[in-house]
């Protein structure tokens, strides 16, 4: 995970929602990803709802920013998500600045 200001530019501006785009996931690049690798077998169900939950976020591609509530959202226990953590949010960027919260 990357924090705060040195985070590429967001993908999506704050109000894009998916609203009927289809989310279409590139299954090669994701199986030949080092994410994927290093996902155990266990978790990558939980590694696939997390794109699908992103998708569905506003704005679009973005995950809310309390663990909790990503957890809840991807069907995981609070502790399961707190162990799982660094595994399943490995390349996603932090924009607290972006989200005004630094």
């Amino acid at each position: 995970m990357t924090i705060g200001p040195q985070c590429p530019p967001a993908p999506y501006a704050d109000d894009v929602r998916a609203k009927g785009w289809r989310l279409e996931i590139d299954c090669e690049r994701l199986f030949q990803s080092d994410t994927w690798a290093l996902t155990p077998d266990a978790q990558r169900g939980s590694l696939l709802h997390l794109l699908v939950s992103a998708w569905t976020q506003n704005p679009c591609g973005s995950l809310p920013s309390q663990d909790a509530l990503i957890a809840a959202r991807i069907g995981l226990p609070a502790e399961v998500f707190a162990e799982q953590k660094a595994v399943l949010l490995r390349g996603w960027y932090i924009w607290r600045y972006f989200q005004g919260i630094v």
